[in-house]
């Protein structure tokens, strides 16, 4: 019986070490420095910078949607938030597309200023880092050069 398992293990022993090899040859591209850290920041040599980013906002209040035109650096309110973008990239042409933008949002209710988001929002994945928040939502649409005139928005219509 001792004979039979000592097999066994001898031959899944075996094949682990020729399945680590064939990892290792699909997967050559494997950093071998494991402990450096990965950085938080996209690659600047694949993305392209803009001077404004398009947001959507909602109240979830009165459950109506806005859409905002930030221009980098400037504060922009909403209800009781004031945004400010830092930085807003694309992908470029021939890559997969993605928008994402570095943001600061601190609500102002109640006369103070508490910080409620600073990082960056992927328009692909909003919820892979977003606003948490129980009055409003932001989210990143796009970004357009600080030049391009603002593109129409389309404004929904209510029926009353």
């Amino acid at each position: 019986m001792r004979r039979i398992a000592l097999a066994g293990l001898l031959t899944m022993a075996l094949a682990g070490g020729a399945w680590a090899q064939t990892q290792e040859e699909v997967l050559p591209d494997v950093p071998q420095d494991r402990d450096a850290a990965p950085s938080s920041e996209p690659a600047l040599e694949t993305w392209q910078n803009s001077g404004r980013a398009e947001l959507q906002t909602l109240d979830k209040i009165n459950a109506r949607p806005a859409n905002i035109m930030a221009v980098l650096g400037q504060p922009v309110q909403y209800g009781t938030l004031s945004i400010t973008v830092r930085a807003c990239r694309t992908r470029g042409e021939g890559q997969t597309p993605e928008t994402v933008a570095w943001m600061e949002i601190v609500d102002t209710r109640g006369g103070g200023a508490a910080p409620v988001f600073k990082g960056w929002m992927f328009a692909s994945a909003p919820a892979a880092s977003m606003l948490q928040h129980p009055l409003y939502d932001v989210r990143v649409l796009g970004c357009q050069a600080a030049t391009q005139a603002p593109a129409a928005v389309p404004q929904r219509r209510t029926t009353r």
